[in-house]
């Protein structure tokens, strides 16, 4: 399987509401049960993220790991999730993606 996702995920593992989904989900992608595929935006938002948080993503095997440029579509998901998804909590973007 799949999985499209961004930064919070990452960070979401150091998180004290979220640790415990987000470090399940980490850890089926580290066993290669999940592939996580992961924009350049992404990359590029990870490698400005505080130590802590580049050491989990550091710790996934880049096999588990598809990079994807940022487009059109991925774009188009995304504002749909924001739109659908309240403000005023932290929301995950993890999208099933066909293989």
């Amino acid at each position: 399987m799949r999985i499209y996702i961004d930064t919070s995920v990452i960070g979401g593992c150091l998180d004290k509401e979220f640790s415990l989904v987000s470090n399940v989900f980490v850890s089926r992608v580290r066993d290669g049960v999940i592939n996580a595929v992961i924009s350049d935006l992404t990359l590029r938002e990870l490698r400005l993220a505080p130590e802590s948080v580049m050491d989990v993503f550091d710790s996934i095997p880049s096999s588990c790991i598809e990079s994807v440029l940022q487009t059109e579509e991925i774009e188009i998901l995304r504002n749909i999730i924001f739109l659908k998804v309240s403000f005023q909590q932290p929301a995950y973007l993890m999208l099933c993606i066909s293989p």
